[in-house]
């Protein structure tokens, strides 16, 4: 969803109650005269592929003194008014040609970059911010996998100067799917979340999805992947989604999580080892606890709408994120 080509509707109170899961509020079965609310098992829905679409990881550490120097004069190459001198500033680590990019980033005083890693480092003198911030691209996650990826980052990152284990700053695990409802078929009170806003998306009049929470620790987009590939180019992802039984014709839809700050800041749960094998218990908390998708109805706070995707096949309660 592109917010520069949007328009914005907001509603939802944002701070509901919410129980520990959507089993813990049981009442009488379905019958005749009183019909299940939970359509799910009504709906033709296919899923296509659960992944990691992004992964921010940090490392504690600090600059070795020449890479101080390395970096430092290859930034002065890439300030430089002179087209030549700019086109040295390129730094090759194993098979990776990175550029050397003419500013920091905040507070990170140097900033490299490929098609599959955005790195940024800081300078010997900060105290406050771990050594290295790490951006790995959804291409490439998608294409080998998070933990090879992983695998390929560590050389790169040991070689600058001395990190710590890498802590995960952000993570989105999401969900591709095809699904014949229309996704704008409700109204915002439908939701039913913790977040404080919801907004919906248009491009060129075409309604693209959903953003809860857009702002906060964690945040929810239902969205039209096969609308936003036709400006992203990733089309990467069609082999992907064709061998898992897409028709090459109906509309795609993301259901994805953005999970950062306070949502992953406990120190144990942010190391990357640790939050992998939580990841399915991570999800359900969201699609549970943070936001569900309902039947609005006062007198039945159970009805689940047919979007309670799961994750995984095996689910522990998440304590102390909110």
């Amino acid at each position: 969803m592109n917010e520069t080509e949007s328009s914005h509707a907001k509603g939802g109170e944002g701070k509901a109650d919410l129980p520990s899961s959507a089993a813990d509020s049981k009442g009488a079965p379905p019958s005749n005269t009183a019909p299940t609310n939970d359509i799910s098992q009504e709906l033709d829905l296919k899923i296509l592929r659960y992944a990691v679409d992004s992964l921010y990881v940090s490392y504690q550490g600090e600059l070795s003194d020449e890479w101080e120097s390395r970096l430092r004069n290859l930034k002065a190459l890439a300030q430089s008014p002179d087209p030549r001198e700019q086109s040295k500033a390129q730094l090759k680590l194993f098979d990776h040609i990175f550029e050397v990019q003419s500013r920091g980033k905040g507070k990170f005083k140097y900033v490299i970059a490929d098609g599959w890693f955005y790195i940024q480092i800081a300078g010997q003198n900060a105290k406050t911010i771990p050594m290295a911030y790490v951006q790995i691209s959804s291409e490439l996650l998608t294409l080998i996998g998070l933990d090879e990826a992983i695998k390929l980052l560590k050389p790169i990152i040991n070689t600058i100067g001395k990190p710590l284990a890498p802590h995960v700053s952000r993570i989105d695990p999401c969900v591709d799917f095809v699904c014949p409802i229309k996704m704008d078929s409700w109204k915002n009170e439908a939701w039913v979340t913790r977040a404080e806003n919801i907004e919906t998306y248009y491009i060129n009049g075409q309604f693209s999805g959903w953003s809860i929470g857009r702002g906060g620790n964690i945040v929810l987009r239902l969205y039209n992947k096969t609308l936003e590939l036709k400006k992203s180019k990733k089309d990467y992802l069609k082999p992907i989604w064709i061998s898992a039984g897409w028709n090459g014709i109906d509309d795609i839809w993301r259901l994805e999580f953005q999970i950062r700050g306070q949502a992953v800041s406990e120190p144990n749960f942010r190391k990357l080892h640790i939050i992998l094998t939580l990841l399915s218990s991570l999800w359900d908390y969201c699609i549970k606890d943070y936001c569900r998708l309902t039947i609005p109805n006062l007198s039945d706070s159970r009805a689940l709408v047919g979007l309670h995707i799961h994750y995984g096949k095996h689910y522990q309660r998440l304590i102390g994120v909110d």
